[in-house]
């Protein structure tokens, strides 16, 4: 072992360790500003363009962030109603499911009893499409 590499290697195993120490220990803090850096960063384009054509500094920054603020609010609109809709078809689903699952409720010959469709014991769609015959 090279003598010159191992403190080289100890620092940098000392300061990732510290690096992600700090990382851990700071996210309260680290993650809004980080959001408030990435939402600064989606806006600036809208108060440059909207200086550009004759708005004021303040009026810019004002429109842009009620445009974002409404573009955001209808985006978790749209998610919300699409899971309240997932949440109502879900009975739906329960139906639909056990019969593309195989059961694993009895063995007979080594294999496991399937059903189709109906519920009937049967080959089932999974093992219908390796059939060789």
């Amino acid at each position: 072992m090279n003598p010159k590499t191992s403190p080289d290697k100890l620092a940098k195993l000392v300061g990732a360790a510290t690096v992600l120490g700090m990382l851990y220990f700071g996210r309260e803090f680290l993650i809004p500003i980080t959001l408030a850096v990435i939402l600064s960063l989606l806006i600036a384009p809208l108060i440059r363009r909207m200086r550009h054509i004759g708005f004021g500094h303040a009026a810019s920054v004002i429109v842009s962030v009620v445009t974002l603020t409404l573009a955001l609010s209808t985006l978790c609109i749209l998610i919300g109603v699409q899971v309240i809709q997932m949440g109502a078809s879900l009975p739906k689903y329960e139906e639909t499911i056990p019969w593309q699952t195989p059961r694993t409720g009895s063995v007979n010959a080594g294999q496991t009893e399937r059903t189709d469709r109906t519920g009937r014991p049967g080959d089932g769609w999974f093992i219908g499409l390796f059939k060789t015959s």
